[in-house]
């Protein structure tokens, strides 16, 4: 191998000029390093093929300092035997981690167009031809070292393939077309079996149907990366892990991602293989089902809601209206009194008027929750709608103490009402500076995976009580709530075909809206 990186070096013609233009360049692209491996994690983490391999945020964070490193040493050298080692160490790791190879090769590209620009901004001429000349070979060399490490992962494996198939081939196939004949075709329902590692061994032409994939795409793969919603996988690793180790049939609902990268809720009912540690799972979608029963749920409410909110509008705001404008007049004859009328009548007819404001707000409140005005959907660009409720109530914020926080660097298109959305914004970050309270903080962020886009609003208050749905009209936890925030905003979340849950992670309280990017079918 030693051998071979000096035939690499040679072929290059990667000289001692080289290197001395390297070293002059190491200090001038230094600053620069955070902003490369900043540039080159976003591009990746954009493409849902590269974000899937990353497990963990802080496995991310291990190779962004990584790659700092990498730059570090490919400027600074010395590019001997160590420094082969070094980059054939990497590439192992590129394999463990299933990275594309393509991912590499735009890697160095995007490298070599960063040093590049600053080699021309920093250096005189010759020197800036020298840089990028010195830069192209030795990410060349690099690459060439890393892809090796593929090469021979891939041999071997092909090697270790053919001969345990050798001696597996027999046995296995008579065992293999048993199951497949008289369970899987015949069967009715998705059946997918996956063995200890959660690896697909066997699927059926309705799990075929189901996720859109091949038996050829999904044989070998792994389950949870393959097809679990990107939330969902440590749920589905769970019930795999407790399907394997208890007896009995286990049921769960869980969503998938198919080859079209759309979502489906499927009943999956797990159970482990006798005398093996393989596991069946029985699939049956139930995406229309679960709609089904949502809008069931929805119309029926809103049907008595709505009978009953035309009566109210006749039988409350006439003589609400009334008495506000009765106690309009009684605070002018107090205004004129002047000192001649107790001050205690002037606070009551205050207290009055407040309370009259506020039932006139839950009158309102209730005809918006029973009689929806209809969406009106376009090409939303949400991060800015975020940043613009953000700004709107950053006043509020600061006068309640607490501290408003955003990520939304990126663009995020969605087909949606912009002005419900900035409803269901504005409710729920009231709802969080609220709940945060003094020295609290509320997170805003606003990102995509796939085919959907996620806003969520994050607060360090204590949390909702376990007693309260706080979907249900006219539950709240607030004093003084109505109890129809959170309906109103849920309405508007699922008329946009979307989902809006509340959980409880690292001590703060998450409202998490989840909505397709082609917007309401």
């Amino acid at each position: 191998m030693s051998q071979y990186f000096q035939e690499l070096k040679q072929y290059m013609d990667f000289s001692s000029a080289d290197e001395k233009a390297l070293k002059m360049m190491h200090p001038i692209a230094k600053p620069y390093f955070e902003e490369i491996v900043h540039d080159f994690y976003q591009r990746l983490l954009a493409y849902p093929n590269a974000a899937g391999v990353f497990r963990s945020e802080a496995q991310v964070l291990r190779l962004q300092s990584s790659l700092i490193k990498w730059m570090d040493r490919l400027l600074s050298g010395p590019w001997g035997d160590d420094y082969f080692e070094l980059r054939e160490r990497i590439g192992k790791v590129h394999v463990e981690i299933n990275m594309p190879q393509h991912f590499m090769f735009s890697a160095m590209a995007l490298v070599q167009s960063h040093m590049t620009k600053i080699a021309w901004a920093n250096c005189e001429v010759e020197e800036a031809k020298s840089v990028v000349l010195a830069v192209q070979k030795i990410t060349n060399i690099d690459l060439a070292i890393m892809l090796q490490s593929y090469r021979n992962f891939f041999v071997g494996r092909v090697v270790d393939f053919e001969a345990k198939e050798k001696v597996q081939l027999a046995s296995k196939l008579e065992v293999t077309q048993a199951r497949y004949h008289s369970i899987f075709e015949s069967s009715g329902v998705s059946i997918l079996i996956v063995n200890k590692e959660h690896e697909i061994v066997l699927v059926n032409s309705m799990a075929e149907e189901m996720t859109g994939f091949s038996r050829e795409q999904l044989v070998g793969q792994n389950l949870v990366t393959k097809l679990a919603h990107p939330l969902e996988g440590g749920k589905m690793i769970t019930m795999l892990s407790e399907a394997g180790s208890v007896d009995g049939a286990s049921a769960h609902e869980l969503r998938l991602v198919t080859a079209t990268k759309s979502d489906k809720w499927i009943r999956w009912h797990m159970n482990g293989i006798d005398e093996t540690d393989d596991i069946c799972l029985l699939g049956v979608d139930v995406t229309s089902q679960r709609k089904l029963a949502r809008q069931t749920r929805r119309v029926e409410t809103l049907a008595a809601l709505g009978t009953l909110a035309a009566g109210l509008a006749h039988e409350i705001r006439n003589p609400l209206n009334a008495a506000q404008l009765q106690l309009m007049l009684v605070e002018r004859a107090i205004a004129k009194a002047g000192d001649a009328v107790d001050k205690k009548a002037l606070s009551s007819s205050g207290l009055v008027k407040s309370e009259l404001s506020r039932l006139g707000g839950l009158v309102e409140d209730f005809l918006l929750f029973a009689r929806p005005s209809g969406l009106r959907v376009s090409s939303a660009e949400l991060s800015d709608i975020c940043r613009s409720v953000a700004a709107f109530l950053d006043g509020d914020a600061k006068e309640a103490g607490v501290e408003l926080q955003i990520e939304a660097k990126h663009d995020v298109f969605a087909r949606a009402d912009s002005e419900k959305l900035k409803q269901v914004l504005i409710n729920l970050l009231r709802n969080g500076i609220d709940a945060a309270g003094d020295g609290g903080v509320v997170l805003l962020r606003c990102y995509r995976i796939a085919q959907n886009v996620y806003i969520e609003v994050i607060d360090s208050g204590p949390g909702i009580p376990e007693h309260i749905d706080i979907f249900e009209p006219f539950a709240t936890s607030k004093e003084g709530g109505t109890g129809l925030g959170l309906p109103i905003v849920h309405r508007i979340v699922t008329d946009h075909d979307g989902v809006l849950t509340v959980s409880r992670r690292d001590d703060r309280t998450v409202f998490s809206v989840e909505l397709p990017v082609d917007g309401p079918g």
